[in-house]
């Protein structure tokens, strides 16, 4: 086990040197994907030679049990190598995007980890050859561990502030915007934020402009379910009750559910790929918007129906089974 630790620490010096060479070379707009693909060859080398440490007792001395020893190891390495990976991805700024995370060990630590991790592995796993004392290695190796499960723990940290922060900048634009919009002359750019999942005082705002139009609103409904952004009036229609008589808008429905049947058929035929949430929210509409009008004596069938077909087409992508069940049941259902 000892030579296969020594080996592992020689694939970590091709590390050392491929990560030098990175950082010294010029700046990409590729450099976070090369420097994830460093850090997924290097983590399994720094697990290797220190699980060889493990497996021939040098870890011992913390009187764990030896599978507990293994994840502890796996936790260091996995530390240490998003510390590396971070410090090579942003070297060309100089870590300006982390200033706390990573900035005190950009650059340096790119090649500095897997050096210093060579280093301790091999005077560690041939202590007894060359006659170094354990402590100060074990030392070295714990307080690596330290500052980069530190360095980690901010980095995550910020990068969950810098979400919020930027959610909450989405969110007073839409605000903004919203209240700029007249509903009557732009009643399609209002329904865009009549969806139960927008900024709430947003919505809340949209929805007070839409219940305004009064008499209007059923004119503009319908127009809208007849046009290309006949989507907005089906996300409005499936989270918010019309202020008035529904029945009018019953059939402009039913015809906005073919439109997106046939919007799906063009979109699948160009090769566009959907992520699973989009499909899921256009069977949410198509489902709820059909229950929620079916009573006003419009068959929704053969609509619903025409839409399920549409996502039994595409092979190059994966529609969310959860969809399609929820689709197959409502369809059975109706079908009775």
């Amino acid at each position: 086990m000892t030579i296969f630790g020594n080996i592992c620490v020689g694939l970590i010096g091709l590390v050392v040197y491929f990560m030098f060479v990175f950082v010294s070379g010029s700046v990409s707009q590729y450099d976070y994907i090369v420097a994830v693909l460093f850090s997924l060859f290097s983590l399994p080398c720094f697990f290797a030679a220190f699980a060889a440490l493990t497996w021939i007792g040098k870890l011992d001395f913390l009187g764990w049990p030896r599978l507990l020893q293994y994840g502890g190891v796996a936790l260091a390495c996995l530390s240490l190598t998003v510390l590396m990976g971070m410090s090579a991805a942003v070297h060309g700024s100089g870590g300006r995007e982390f200033p706390w995370s990573i900035r005190p060990f950009c650059l340096w630590a790119a090649y500095m980890v897997p050096l210093a991790l060579a280093v301790i592995a091999v005077l560690w796993l041939n202590s007894g050859k060359f006659a170094v004392p354990e402590k100060p290695l074990r030392v070295a190796f714990g307080a690596m561990t330290v500052i980069a499960l530190l360095s980690n723990i901010v980095f995550a940290a910020e990068i969950r502030l810098n979400l919020r922060h930027e959610a909450e900048e989405r969110d007073r634009n839409d605000l903004l915007i919203v209240q700029q919009i007249d509903a009557e002359k732009d009643f399609n750019g209002i329904l865009r934020y009549s969806s139960r999942f927008e900024y709430a005082p947003a919505r809340q705002l949209a929805l007070q402009k839409i219940l305004a139009t009064g008499p209007q609103f059923n004119t503009l409904m319908i127009d809208c379910l007849r046009k290309p952004v006949f989507e907005e009036g089906l996300t409005y229609l499936r989270d918010n009750d019309p202020p008035g008589d529904a029945a009018p808008l019953a059939e402009p429905t039913r015809d906005a559910i073919v439109l997106l049947a046939d919007r799906l058929r063009e979109e699948i035929a160009t090769g566009r790929s959907f992520e699973a949430g989009s499909v899921e929210f256009r069977v949410d509409s198509v489902l709820t918007v059909a229950d929620k009008f079916s009573k006003y004596g419009v068959d929704f069938l053969p609509a619903v129906r025409g839409c399920r077909t549409v996502l039994d087409a595409p092979k190059s992508m994966k529609v969310p089974q959860s969809s399609l069940k929820r689709m197959d049941v409502w369809l059975s259902a109706k079908s009775k």
